[in-house]
């Protein structure tokens, strides 16, 4: 995965949450780690129970 397309979606995902009010340390995943996962979702189709338990969050979560 290009890191810097990593860094760019996390600073998407980090200004979002800026405008949404959402206050540091209320979500399970930095941007970063979630800009990740979601990258590796989309290129892998991976199931979300094992991509969630690489990440230490549970599937819900993931």
């Amino acid at each position: 995965m290009p890191r810097e397309l990593v860094r760019h979606l996390a600073r998407l995902l980090a200004a979002e949450r800026r405008v949404r009010g959402t206050r540091r340390g209320t979500r399970a995943l930095t941007c970063f780690h979630q800009a990740l996962l979601v990258l590796i979702w989309f290129r892998k189709a991976e199931d979300k129970t094992l991509l969630g338990a690489g990440f230490g969050v549970f599937r819900a979560t993931a």
